[in-house]
C-alpha cells in the first residue's frame, strides 16, 4: 500500500527521471506484487516516454481480458494504427480468448453485447466523454478539479438522470439488467455510482442492478456493496489479488457495511491487513 502511495506522489516525475521509470518496470514485471501496484505502475509508465508495451504484456496484466484491454487502452493513444497495436498484443498471447474485449470494441459480434448496443442506455453512455488526465500544471488545484470533474481520469462525464427521466420504467429495468454486459469497467462503475446519490431510483431499480454483486471485478463489487450493504454474494473465491486491483478497498467497504470479512483477510499483504485492522 505504501508503494502505491509513493507511485502516486511521483506520477509526474516519470518523464524526468529514468530511475523512477526503471523501478516501475521492475514492479510491473513482478509476478508476486498485488495488481493494484502493478496496474498503477503501468498506468504512470505508459504516460511517460519510457513506456514499453513488451513489459506490460509480460506482466500479470496479460492474464485476464480486463488486464489486456487496459494495456490496449493505455497504449492506444500512442499508436496511429489500432490494428497494429492489436497485432502486437495478439502476438504475445497463447490464449486468444483474452482478446475478447478488444475484439468487441473493434466490432466482433456477441449476442449479449449486440443486444446491449441496441439500447437507449448504450447510446446515451457511448456519446459521453471521460474526464481525462489532469496536466502537471494543475497539480496544486487537483482537489478542486476532482470535485468538479471526478477523481479518476476514466470517469464518465454525464448525468444518468437525463436518461432516467426520459425513458419508460420497463425499458430502464430491462436496460439496466443488460448493462452487466458492458466490458468497460468504468462504464459499469458510472452506472452504479449514480445510484449512490439517488436512493429513490435505486430502490426502484435495485433488482436490475443486483448483477453487480457477482461481477468479476472488485471495483464494480465495491460500489455494489456500498449500495446493497451486502457481501455474501460477492464471488470472493474468484478474486485474485495478483490479477485484479481493488481488493483492499472492497474489504474496507464491506467492513464499513458491517459485513463479515474474516475469511478473506488472508488474501491481503501485511500492510493491507494493518490498514483493515486500524480502520474504524
Amino acid at each position: 500500500m505504501e508503494q502505491c502511495i509513493a507511485l502516486n506522489s511521483l506520477k509526474y516525475c516519470f518523464n524526468k527521471n529514468e530511475n523512477i521509470a526503471t523501478i516501475a518496470k521492475t514492479i510491473i514485471k513482478s509476478q508476486d506484487k498485488p495488481m493494484c501496484l502493478v496496474w498503477l505502475a503501468n498506468l504512470y509508465l505508459t504516460d511517460s516516454k519510457f513506456r514499453d508495451i513488451n513489459i506490460s504484456l509480460n506482466s500479470n496484466l496479460s492474464k485476464t481480458p480486463w488486464g489486456i484491454f487496459d494495456v490496449y487502452t493505455r497504449f492506444k493513444p500512442h499508436y496511429n494504427n489500432k490494428e497494429k497495436l492489436t497485432k502486437i498484443i495478439n502476438s504475445h498471447l497463447t490464449d486468444k480468448t483474452l482478446l475478447r474485449y478488444i475484439n468487441l470494441e473493434n466490432g466482433d459480434s456477441d449476442i449479449n453485447f449486440d443486444n446491449l448496443k441496441k439500447t437507449k442506455l448504450y447510446l446515451f453512455i457511448n456519446n459521453a466523454k471521460n474526464r481525462g488526465r489532469f496536466g502537471v500544471n494543475l497539480t496544486d488545484k487537483k482537489w478542486l478539479f476532482s470535485i468538479l470533474y471526478g477523481s479518476w481520469r476514466d470517469q464518465i462525464q454525464k448525468d444518468l438522470k437525463d436518461y432516467l427521466q426520459n425513458t419508460p420504467q420497463a425499458t430502464i429495468e430491462q436496460e439496466l439488467n443488460l448493462s452487466q454486459h458492458f466490458f468497460q469497467i468504468e462504464t459499469k462503475m458510472f452506472i452504479l455510482s449514480y445510484f449512490e446519490y439517488d436512493s429513490k431510483n435505486f430502490e426502484l431499480y435495485k433488482d436490475a442492478l443486483r448483477w453487480s454483486l457477482s461481477d468479476n471485478h472488485p471495483w464494480v463489487n465495491n460500489i455494489a456493496v456500498r449500495l446493497f450493504k451486502e457481501f455474501d454474494t460477492v464471488k470472493m473465491q474468484t478474486i485474485d489479488n495478483k490479477l485484479y486491483p481493488g481488493l483492499l478497498d472492497l474489504l474496507l467497504t464491506a467492513k464499513k457495511a458491517e459485513c463479515n470479512i474474516d475469511n478473506h483477510i488472508q488474501m491481503l499483504t501485511s500492510s493491507e491487513k494493518n490498514a483493515i485492522c486500524t480502520e474504524n
